[in-house]
């Protein structure tokens, strides 16, 4: 101490709010299944640490009352958005999943991801290289937004297709192994296929992948 007057640049004792602007995205439906709940818990926390965060929803529904996030409304092409130019995480919550296609197109966009300890992100190659693990009753936020804000990602992720073909006929595999044929009925940008589908092309896809198709008006079954 010298006597002089002093400025006080910064005190350990108080949380001050977080420069850097997070931006989350959630690509999906809004269900306790897909952990639509853990969402608004960890949402919750994030507020309580003045974490500045925007978090863009892709989903029909609109089920968290919080001005930081974003509905973007359901597009079966938000895959292509899914890359580190325009979010910094994917949050999947899911407390049951089979093939996550918003998952797979993240990650291999160089994505990161905060993921629950689901079986199936394990086959699809989800660690702690590309994601951080939120607890199925979101007992850990404080540890995940510690990551957030200290954690660093550079990854290489490629989708395991020889894992998935291994696994397609083992029993205890966790992804849903039920096919069904569809027909498009106008033109759309699948995320299985990657690629743009024509009007009248009759394909296989999953039953729960069909339903979401069809469900979207862009699909009939056949």
């Amino acid at each position: 101490m010298t006597g002089k007057d002093c400025e006080l640049l910064y005190n350990p004792f108080i949380q001050y709010p977080h420069k850097k602007l997070f931006r989350l995205v959630y690509c999906g439906r809004l269900t306790a299944e897909k952990g639509g709940d853990l969402i608004d818990k960890f949402l919750t926390v994030l507020d309580s640490r003045n974490v500045d965060y925007k978090l863009y929803v892709y989903s029909n529904k609109r089920v968290f009352d919080n001005p930081n996030v974003i509905y973007l409304g359901t597009r079966l092409d938000a895959g292509q958005f899914l890359t580190r130019e325009n979010y910094d995480y994917i949050i999947v919550p899911s407390k049951n999943e089979g093939y996550c296609y918003s998952l797979i197109q993240a990650l291999s966009n160089g994505l990161p991801a905060i993921v629950t300890p689901c079986p199936v992100f394990k086959e699809l190659g989800v660690h702690d290289k590309n994601s951080i693990t939120l607890n199925f009753d979101a007992s850990n936020c404080d540890e995940v937004i510690d990551k957030l804000l200290t954690k660093t990602f550079k990854f290489k992720y490629t989708p395991p297709l020889d894992r998935w073909n291994e696994v397609f006929v083992n029993e205890k595999s966790t992804y849903d192994r039920a096919y069904t044929k569809i027909m498009s009925v106008k033109k759309y940008y699948d995320l299985t296929l990657q690629k743009s589908v024509k009007p009248n092309t009759v394909y296989e896809v999953q039953k729960y992948r069909a339903q979401q198709l069809i469900d979207a008006g862009v699909a009939v079954s056949v």
